[in-house]
């Protein structure tokens, strides 16, 4: 037989013994490190970010659009609070950052690509991003700021 692999005997074998120690209440890590030896290398730090990525803005809505479009282009209240809900939720797993899309524009950039945030728009995105801050997000993910547009 070859190196690291196991035949059906052993298989069941190795099986009936974890789940005899789950059932036993083992800790799974005594059940990981069964038989290995310490070797004395470090600790591996967690990552310093931690990103939920993947998101149209309207991906996020605590209530559904119907599907006529999508991605959705709607970015009205419903959006920035779905989007604070889902941040709250995304905190409290962990992540400190989010990667959404469809916050400057949902189809495609303008020619004039200044027209593509409107005073309305650019209100709800500051106004997210104002709420996003703090204990429940350090910042949300937004492309680079381009010449012509103020804070």
């Amino acid at each position: 037989m070859l190196p690291g692999r196991m035949n059906r005997r052993e298989f069941l074998e190795r099986g009936s013994i974890g789940a005899a120690l789950l059932t036993a209440g083992a800790p799974l890590s005594s059940i990981a490190g069964a038989g290995e030896e310490n070797t004395g290398a470090p600790k591996l730090e967690p990552y310093k970010y931690r990103i939920a990525f993947g998101a149209w803005l309207n991906d996020l809505r605590m209530r559904p659009l119907p599907l006529e479009n999508w991605p959705a282009p709607q970015f009205d209240d419903e959006s920035v609070e779905s989007a604070i809900r889902a941040m709250d939720v995304q905190a409290e797993a962990g992540f400190d950052r989010l990667d959404v899309w469809g916050l400057f524009a949902t189809y495609g950039w303008p020619p004039d690509i200044v027209s593509a945030l409107d005073a309305d728009r650019k209100h709800r995105i500051q106004s997210m991003s104002s709420r996003s801050t703090g204990a429940r997000r350090e910042s949300t993910s937004t492309p680079p700021r381009r010449p012509g547009w103020s804070s």
